[in-house]
């Protein structure tokens, strides 16, 4: 177990591991972005103001898209470069892609597949599909994942969706309702559509919460996955929730069910699949619970 030495707010924080460093993002006024050294969890420093945004408002999700970090207000994609040097952090955030929107229209998740093709989910109350964008194009290009290619169940709005690293495919997890598992590659194919073997089994009045992060390597998808068995309504932390990390591979078959601490709010894994860390505030610290990879293959 390590402790960060200076820790974000874990409830409302993104975190991914980028070359060497952590790299969190949360909702605040400056220093949205903060650097931990991977291997010390030494703190390196915070940058980004929202003013670097074009809207008042982002979402703080984060993807990886090459060299640089990916992220999205209302109306823009975003790339974010930095570099770390004996004078602090230098960084620069630059709007790559407009969402062609209509009015009433969000999107909802977002990567960068290749410099000019991007990758969005949007949401208007009746259209919940996943769409294409060119860089040099004002409109759509085309539905991957849509309503009327028998995928309905995959639509809610209430997804979590994550793209492969290399991008060839992304996956599709519910946060709720769905009992399903989706793979689908980027000419919106269908790789493996898989009813889920770990979910927890509520009784009458219980609510049940799926999914509420996705963390991917080349090898695996990770899924957190919060069952709250033993309350009815709200959605706070009470003992008994159900904390567990689901893993498959990129073909959809289960790899293996992880029972983490309670509390565990996001994750990340490294790249080799090697270390999984799972992030949980207590005393307002930023405490990594450490899992050796190797219990993927107990």
């Amino acid at each position: 177990m390590d402790t960060l030495e200076v820790g974000p707010k874990v409830m409302n924080t993104r975190s991914v591991i980028h070359d060497q460093f952590i790299v969190s993002s949360q909702w605040i006024e400056d220093g949205i972005f903060s650097l931990h050294d991977l291997h010390t969890k030494k703190f390196i420093g915070s940058f980004g103001k929202l003013k670097d945004f074009k809207d008042s408002y982002f979402y703080n999700d984060l993807s990886v898209y090459k060299n640089s970090l990916i992220v999205r207000d209302k109306k823009y994609l975003y790339q974010i470069a930095y570099s770390v040097g004996e004078g602090g952090i230098r960084y620069s955030i630059d709007p790559v892609y407009k969402f062609p929107l209509k009015r009433g229209t969000t999107v909802t998740w977002c990567d960068q597949i290749n410099d000019s093709l991007f990758l969005y989910k949007v949401n208007d109350g009746v259209d919940n599909s996943l769409y294409f964008g060119n860089r040099n194009l004002k409109t759509k290009v085309g539905r991957v994942v849509a309503r009327d290619n028998s995928m309905y169940d995959i639509n809610e709005v209430g997804m979590v969706i994550g793209s492969k690293p290399d991008k060839s495919a992304f996956v599709l997890l519910p946060r709720y309702n769905s009992v399903h598992l989706v793979i689908v590659n980027l000419d919106g194919e269908l790789v493996a559509k898989r009813k889920m073997d770990y979910l927890e089994q509520n009784g009458p009045g219980w609510e049940t919460l799926h999914y509420t992060r996705v963390y991917t390597t080349d090898r695996y998808i990770y899924g957190l996955y919060r069952n709250l068995t033993r309350r009815v309504g709200g959605f706070q932390f009470v003992p008994g929730d159900v904390f567990q990390l689901h893993v498959w591979d990129w073909k959809g078959n289960p790899i293996k069910k992880i029972k983490l601490p309670d509390h565990v709010d996001g994750f990340i894994v490294t790249d080799d699949d090697a270390k999984i860390y799972g992030i949980t505030d207590y005393n307002k610290k930023w405490i990594l619970y450490g899992i050796d990879g190797a219990i993927l293959k107990n």
